[in-house]
Formats: structure tokens, sequence, C-alpha cells
């Protein structure tokens, strides 16, 4: 994993707590569509079945003008993936609206219903593709474990040669308001959950 500004933002360690060493802030900039990334390379992986992400992470901006991407994704800017299965994140003014997607090729998949987060809140977002890579399962924990989100989607799932995607957090700002914090996150994992010949 590489850490990168988008246009221009921050990166840095916050106070930890007992359930969560280690905490970074990911933060927008005074530019428009500042922000910041942490993940792999934007073609790094071609979804083949058994991939998983586990993040655990906190919203910190209410903002409209503020998103994310958690997951799956290629983008490298403010715009939505070419590619990818993610959970998207927009504020909505007192907190923020989370769905899964899939995207293929610029052809998107949202699942049916969101989540409201809350901010300041620790929440776990796994991306679970299952054996086949048919069908993506997207669910939200809370910090006791308990599951407040879960959605299945088996369209525009992006595994075919040319269709790579990457892995990690980004997050941008839109507007040109003071740097604030969009987003902290605690723990990061990815699995694969298949033998691979190399």
């Amino acid at each position: 994993l590489t850490g990168a500004a988008i246009s221009a933002g921050t990166l840095n360690a916050v106070a930890g707590t007992a359930d969560h060493p280690g905490v970074i802030y990911l933060r927008d900039s005074t530019t428009a569509n500042g922000g910041y990334r942490v993940s792999t390379a934007a073609n790094a992986i071609l979804i083949g079945g058994g991939e998983k992400s586990v993040i655990v992470f906190q919203v910190r901006s209410a903002r409209a003008t503020a998103n994310s991407w958690i997951g799956f994704c290629d983008n490298a800017t403010n715009a939505q993936p070419v590619d990818g299965a993610y959970f998207y994140v927009i504020g909505n003014g007192t907190g923020a609206t989370i769905t899964g997607r899939c995207r293929n090729n610029n052809t998107e998949t949202i699942a049916g219903t969101s989540f409201t987060a809350v901010l300041n809140t620790w929440y776990t977002a796994v991306v679970d593709v299952n054996a086949g890579a048919t069908a993506v399962l997207f669910t939200i924990y809370n910090a006791a474990g308990n599951s407040l989100y879960s959605e299945t989607i088996t369209t525009n799932i992006p595994k075919t040669a040319g269709r790579e995607t990457g892995w990690g957090v980004q997050v941008n700002e839109n507007s040109t308001d003071a740097a604030a914090d969009i987003m902290h996150v605690d723990y990061m994992r990815l699995e694969i959950n298949r033998t691979l010949i190399r």
C-alpha cells in the first residue's frame, strides 16, 4: 500500500484508544477536489473470486461536498471508479450516506438500500466477493460486531481482463473550504481466499 495526496490533502496519525491503536486521519485541503488515498496501484487486482476487504473507519465530515470510497476501486481522482466493488460514502448534512456499488467499465449497479453513518462512530466495512466472483456481499458492522447493513450485488462485477482495480480507502472534497478530516481509519485487511498460482 502507498499513500498519496489527491490534488492536495494530508494524512497523519491521531491519538489511538484502547480498542483502536494506530489511527490515521485522511484530510482534504483548501484546493478543490483535494483529498488523500491509502491504496494499492489502481490496476493491482483483477477480481477472480474470494477477495475480501475489511476496513475499520469513522466518517468525520457531514459536508455534501465530501465523498469517500472504501474497498476495490481504480480511481485516483474525485471521479467515480471505472471498475470496482466498494462502499461509496457521501456527506448528508448530519452524517453520511453509504451504499454498496459495483462498476464494470463505467456501468454501475447500486445496492437497493443505503446506510446512514453517524459521525465519529466506528464501523467495519466488509466487501466480500464469493468464490465464483458472481456476487459481492456488502456488510457494515458496528463496534460490537452487529450487522447494521447487508446487501448483495450480482451484476457489473469487474472480473475480466482489462477491468483491473485497486484496493484501499480514498477521500475527496470538492469545495475550497478549510481543510478538515474526512475519515479516520484504524485497520485495513485484504484477503484473497483462493490458491494463487504464482
